[in-house]
């Protein structure tokens, strides 16, 4: 890993009510900015070891 702080963002799909992979933000910061975002497509997620799915909270 390149030590890079990161953002994933899931989905909420009601009908699979579970929260889907969609990206994943990588920002590069400067000078106490952030000065570039690269984002990933959610094919990303199992080779970087994250969940394809969260489930949603019981009703």
């Amino acid at each position: 890993m390149n030590r890079q702080p990161a953002i994933a963002f899931y989905g909420r799909r009601e009908a699979e009510r579970a929260y889907l992979p969609l990206t994943i933000d990588v920002l590069r910061v400067s000078g106490g900015a952030v000065t570039e975002i690269v984002t990933s497509h959610s094919d990303q997620f199992p080779r970087l070891g994250l969940p394809t799915r969260l489930p949603t909270a019981a009703e």
